[in-house]
């Protein structure tokens, strides 16, 4: 990313179509969520899906964020690449074939978390490291009401106790209220079906 502070004028000036970032917005949208959540004692673990940069990843990490969240193996790949190197894949996995040996390396090279959601997910992430000096964390995915990916959560500790039975380390559970995405009005009701599937699966 090259660093170019522009007037009116030069902005004017740019063939289209281009990508132009604020980048003093940007920092302070950054530093704004870290100061709320640390107000909150939240461990922030930004989703890089939505910027796929890792200067943007950098100044996220610098600004406080424990590491990042990424969407697929490859986006995973990259930021690790680039020295990122504690990285949640928050999509239920099931690697098989080039994938397996992918998060094989991916595990060997940063600190890794990945989403399950069946048991044939997980059993598959055991097979890929077999054998390795260290397994990614597991966090169970919860259907909290977006009907997309995940478990209901009254069975999530079954989910959970078969990946420890493969010798996976489970570290908790995580959701996606997608169905939040239906309007305004849909939000509040969202937030309130994640803390309540959260807490039961947790439980």
């Amino acid at each position: 990313m090259t660093e170019t502070r522009l007037d009116a004028d030069a902005l004017a000036r740019i063939e289209t179509p281009a990508v132009v970032v604020d980048l003093d917005r940007v920092d302070a949208n950054i530093a704004r969520m870290a100061a709320f959540m640390r107000g909150r004692d939240v461990a922030l673990r930004p989703h890089a899906k939505t910027h796929k940069s890792l200067e943007f990843g950098r100044r996220q990490l610098a600004a406080g964020a424990v590491g990042l969240t990424v969407a697929t193996i490859g986006e995973a790949e990259v930021f690790a690449g680039g020295g990122i190197d504690d990285l949640f894949i928050a999509y239920p996995l099931i690697v098989n074939g080039r994938k397996a040996e992918r998060l094989r390396q991916l595990n060997e090279r940063a600190t890794l978390s990945v989403g399950v959601d069946s048991t044939t997910g997980a059993e598959a992430i055991a097979a890929a490291v077999r054998g390795a000096a260290r397994r990614p964390r597991i966090l169970v995915e919860i259907d909290c009401g977006g009907r997309r990916t995940g478990v209901l959560p009254d069975v999530a500790g079954d989910l959970a106790v078969r990946c420890r039975e493969l010798g996976l380390d489970v570290a908790g559970v995580f959701t996606h209220a997608g169905h939040a995405y239906a309007g305004p009005d849909a939000r509040a009701g969202a937030a309130a079906d994640e803390v309540s599937g959260l807490t039961a699966a947790a439980d």
